[in-house]
């Protein structure tokens, strides 16, 4: 007898459920394609979403894709699993499609996460706090800008360029702010 697959035969398996009848009676009708196997088999085939969108085109895109997919089976495949079966094989075979669905999620998201990242798409969390910790040596600079800027200039100058400094420092602070929130708001919040 040929070898069944674990999709076919958790089908019958259901079919002959339904029937209220035994796997080998739901099994033969299925041989026969009787107008029940086929009635049921519509029943079960999953609806084609139609596309929202074309092809990708991008490889973050097909990245993307490729994951959403992953997540959609392992969902499919867990919530199949959770809702249990009378019969042990099934159960065994439902379990281990979730556990090679999850798996198959993870690789998509990791290769994801790597063609974002090498398509300059993503950037590492440390690599953020870099940036806000690198602000911190730009804040030094501007605190003594002042001064400094202020002393190559003739001293008759220097109250009139103190003014205009002063004039011109909030709106440079708002922006600073601004910066280091957008940076902030990046990175994860502690626990």
């Amino acid at each position: 007898m040929p070898k069944v697959s674990t999709a076919e035969g958790m089908m019958v398996q259901a079919f002959a459920r339904r029937l209220g009848k035994s796997v080998q009676w739901a099994r033969k009708l299925k041989r026969e394609n009787s107008p029940e196997w086929q009635a049921f088999v519509a029943t079960q085939a999953p609806s084609t979403p139609q596309p929202l969108h074309q092809a990708p085109v991008s490889e973050t895109e097909r990245a993307q894709e490729a994951m959403e997919r992953a997540w959609q089976l392992y969902c499919k495949a867990a919530d199949a699993a959770e809702r249990g079966s009378e019969v042990l094989v099934e159960q065994v075979a439902l379990n281990r499609a979730a556990k090679e669905a999850r798996e198959q999620y993870e690789k998509a998201r990791k290769h994801r996460a790597a063609v974002m990242q090498e398509a300059g798409q993503w950037v590492p969390v440390a690599k953020v706090a870099a940036m806000r910790q690198a602000m911190t040596g730009l804040m030094d600079v501007v605190q003594n800008h002042e001064t400094t800027i202020s002393g190559h200039l003739p001293d008759d100058m220097r109250p009139a360029f103190h003014a205009a400094y002063a004039a011109a420092r909030p709106a440079w602070n708002r922006g600073i702010k601004q910066l280091d929130d957008y940076l902030l708001s990046l990175l994860p919040v502690p626990c």
